[in-house]
């Protein structure tokens, strides 16, 4: 079986970088803390960038034991990373279809 890797190493959104190899989220600069919750569902959102991941899909993703589960990790990653968390930029509902980061690859 093939490994798939991400197009990009890294993913930018607003002052945010992602680097996807290492699993390291910095702001400005200084790296910023995650769960390993929050890591693996911006993980998973990161490697597939504009693109809506299902609930269900995301709750696999992260051992999560519900669809629940999921919607309360996006609302803590949202506080961590949205200046307006109510009006997210990045982290989006995409009405039913899922989430999706709004990112771009960055060097």
């Amino acid at each position: 079986r093939q490994s798939t890797k991400p197009r990009a190493h890294k993913v930018k959104f607003g002052d945010w970088v992602y680097d996807l190899n290492r699993q390291v989220l910095t702001h400005l600069g200084e790296r910023g803390h995650l769960t390993t919750g929050e890591n693996a569902l911006l993980t998973t959102l990161a490697h597939r960038v504009g693109s809506p991941v299902s609930r269900e899909g995301l709750a696999e993703q992260i051992n999560a034991k519900s669809e629940r589960a999921v919607d309360v990790q996006i609302t803590r990653l949202r506080r961590k990373l949205e200046t307006r968390p109510a009006s997210p930029e990045y982290l989006l509902t995409v009405r039913n279809r899922g989430y999706a980061l709004q990112a771009e690859p960055h060097d």
